[in-house]
């Protein structure tokens, strides 16, 4: 099936925003091979570690208190730890890889605070978040959401069943560790 070639134009204006670069290899008879070529992003883990040298004698946070991390994917594990520990030290940080037994670790590790990714192998978050609404012991504790979905209507939906925040991924460092520093302090 031909089309128009629009595709290729909106792809080449696209790359050409972002600094890269886009070509074609064309063997009549064979067909054609595009390619495009993009700079590496900084990993946010290096930006994390350059800062923190950076700011060496920068306000010291002493905050101290159990944060539950309830996420699955360990790339985002991996970043809530190093942001955790370059810039949260005194803060114990507690992940969980489910949502089954959540209720449990809950009241194991009595946290300050509880970060709630949504989507869960085995159980969605915002079930979590209604249960641990309807638990006398887990009822006070707040609960920040971490989640990819930043639809209005899920956000004021899950701020009403009694999340205190609602933060999107990727995770913005400083208006993540704000969130916390409101609720830790």
């Amino acid at each position: 099936m031909e089309g128009t070639g629009l595709g290729l134009a909106v792809v080449k204006q696209l790359i050409d925003i972002m600094g890269g670069k886009v070509g074609v290899k064309s063997k009549p008879g064979e067909g054609s091979t595009f390619w495009i070529e993009l700079q590496q992003c900084r990993n946010q883990l290096d930006i994390i570690q350059e800062e923190a040298s950076l700011n060496q004698h920068a306000v010291i946070h002493d905050q101290t208190g159990t944060v539950l991390y309830i996420e699955d994917n360990m790339p985002n594990i991996e970043l809530v730890k190093e942001i955790m520990e370059t810039k949260r030290k005194g803060i114990n940080l507690v992940i969980h890889m489910q949502g089954n037994g959540v209720m449990e670790k809950v009241i194991e590790t009595k946290p300050s605070l509880i970060l709630l990714d949504l989507n869960l192998p085995d159980k969605h978050g915002k079930d979590i978040l209604i249960e641990l609404r309807e638990n006398d012991t887990t009822k006070n504790i707040p609960v920040i959401v971490i989640s990819a979905d930043a639809m209005p209507n899920q956000i004021s939906n899950l701020k009403a069943l009694g999340a205190k925040n609602y933060l999107t991924k990727p995770i913005e460092i400083k208006s993540f560790l704000a969130a916390i520093d409101d609720i830790i302090k």
